[in-house]
């Protein structure tokens, strides 16, 4: 080998090692990064949502419409639902990996398998029960001889049900409740198919705004994020990404609710005025950093639930006796 070869080689190991020298640099100076790299063989998360439940869904639209999920290397692609059964049913026949529900259908899917995991607090909401403005029903009790219009196995159902024996009534006999999805209510009060109806936004601020309803009673509730087990054992660093790009697309919605709001008016096919009118009550959205984002779960807010999924056992509304507890795992969340 010639003097001059030699001398190109010699340049090039020491350029080699220079590299290699200032990659170890920053690699070990550089903090934890801020998200975990999914393998390229992990397989995307199918999530499913409800259109027809506006207060994650101002999350799910932040999260489909800016780089918060390709910033956190999450890789989700969203099904859409008009509401909970539906999801329960997809997620039974292992449709979806991650169910955005509210504590009831989410009880209802434990009950039925135990094959999913709750990682995380959805959202915070408020539930109605209305009435058309003429009506004279003005308490749960006045339901006494009515018809009560509600999704079964909706966030609402077993809700109703206590409100309406903590009024002294009792249901098939006193009160009638007929299954109604929650996209059909309010064409059934206004037709006076049934006298009462209970949902959330969007439909209470549709009514509302018509002037045509009146509630005769809300009640606050919460929902959850829930992972199948399988999904979580095998691809756990996308379920901590997604829950990272979850926590962003809380603070992007606190700080740009405008764009939110009429990203979900134009999928609803709703009005951005009335959307703008929205009874949100999250308090992430309400919040100045990513510090004080809040998906956890306290002891309460499980104990809240676990009382909850108790009455839906003793009236057989799920087969099940289920712990909610032993399906938490919150170790997610970063």
């Amino acid at each position: 080998m010639d003097s001059k070869n030699k001398k190109f080689i010699v340049i090039g190991m020491v350029a080699l090692i220079a590299i290699a020298v200032i990659a170890i640099g920053f690699f070990s100076s550089s903090k934890q990064p801020l998200f975990t790299l999914a393998s390229s063989n992990t397989p995307t998360m199918k999530v499913a949502w409800m259109s027809s439940w506006a207060d994650p869904g101002l999350i799910v639209e932040a999260l489909k419409n800016t780089d918060i999920l390709k910033n956190n290397n999450s890789k989700v692609d969203f099904a859409t639902f008009t509401y909970g059964p539906p999801i329960v049913e997809a997620a039974l026949a292992k449709k979806v990996d991650v169910v955005l529900l509210g504590w009831v259908p989410t009880v209802n899917l434990l009950a039925k398998s135990d094959d999913w995991t709750i990682i995380g607090r959805l959202i915070t909401w408020n539930m109605y029960v209305m009435v058309n403005k003429d009506s004279n029903i003005y308490n749960i009790a006045d339901l006494k001889g009515k018809t009560l219009g509600i999704g079964f196995g909706t966030g609402p159902y077993p809700i109703v049900i206590k409100l309406i024996e903590d009024s002294g009534l009792i249901i098939g006999k006193d009160v009638t409740l007929v299954n109604i999805a929650p996209a059909d209510q309010g064409l059934a009060l206004q037709t006076h198919r049934v006298d009462a109806i209970a949902w959330t936004e969007p439909l209470y601020s549709t009514l509302n705004a018509k002037g045509t309803i009146r509630v005769i009673e809300k009640v606050q509730d919460f929902g959850f994020i829930t992972v199948s087990k399988d999904y979580l054992k095998n691809n756990p660093e996308n379920v901590r990404n997604f829950l990272k790009a979850y926590k962003e697309a809380n603070l992007y919605v606190a700080q740009n609710k405008d764009d939110a709001l009429n990203w979900y008016a134009k999928e609803s096919n709703i009005d951005f005025g009335l959307v703008k009118s929205f009874d949100i009550i999250e308090p992430n959205f309400n919040v100045k950093t990513i510090a004080d984002i809040d998906i956890g779960l306290t002891d309460e807010n499980i104990q809240n639930i676990q009382t909850k999924t108790d009455f839906e056992y003793s009236h057989k509304i799920i087969s099940k006796d289920v712990n909610i507890a032993n399906y938490v795992n919150l170790n997610y969340i970063n």
